[in-house]
């Protein structure tokens, strides 16, 4: 009898430890599927956060850039496409930005200096003309800002941030390649170095 009763619970231990690890088996199993659905997650949001950076250019946003006319504050009107340099760096903003990146503007500045065969635009939306130039001359900018008055230049393009810079080559008609913004501070060298190089 004493051997049949330790049978029984020695079977017992086994039935437990079976069942524990059966449950055990199954709790690293859902874990697995857990951290994989997770993995998969954060890959599907990373993409998605790359595909909105570096978002195509479509050729109306383009052409409502650089071929349709922006007015200007004497009255006049500037074409972008038309101007002598061979490259245009345009940057796109609205006038609730501005004030939150000018260092931006002012690195921009620096680079229209230094290199004359850039043309380089500031684009802010939601502004008038007036209100552009005032602004850019506040800021002393070496560039000239334009205005899109209700913002149809802005929604056309559809910058996935702001302020967002499109870089073409004027007298190829070509898109080159557009920048992400950058942090504070001015756009990072990289960024710069790369319209720098240039081939004048």
């Amino acid at each position: 009898m004493a051997g049949e009763g330790s049978a029984r619970r020695l079977g017992g231990l086994a039935a437990r430890a079976a069942a524990a690890l059966r449950s055990g088996v199954w709790l690293l199993v859902a874990a697995l599927v857990a951290s994989n659905g997770l993995l998969l997650w954060k890959v599907r949001s990373y993409a998605r956060e790359v595909a909105q950076v570096f978002a195509p250019v479509s050729r109306l946003g383009l052409y409502s850039l650089v071929e349709e006319p922006f007015p200007t504050a004497t009255g006049g009107s500037v074409t972008l496409g038309k101007v002598p340099q061979h490259y245009l760096a345009i940057c796109v903003f609205t006038r609730y930005d501005a004030p939150f990146y000018t260092s931006e503007l002012e690195s921009l500045g620096r680079l229209a200096r230094s290199r004359p065969d850039i043309r380089v635009f500031g684009v802010m939306a939601f502004a008038s003309p007036r209100h552009a130039a005032d602004f850019g001359k506040r800021q002393d900018l070496a560039f000239q800002i334009l205005a899109d008055p209700v913002g149809g230049r802005l929604q056309v393009v559809s910058p996935p941030r702001r302020p967002w810079i499109y870089v073409l080559n004027v007298k190829q008609k070509r898109f080159l390649f557009s920048e992400p913004p950058a942090g504070p501070g001015g756009f990072r060298r990289a960024e710069l170095a790369r319209l720098s190089r240039l081939p004048r």
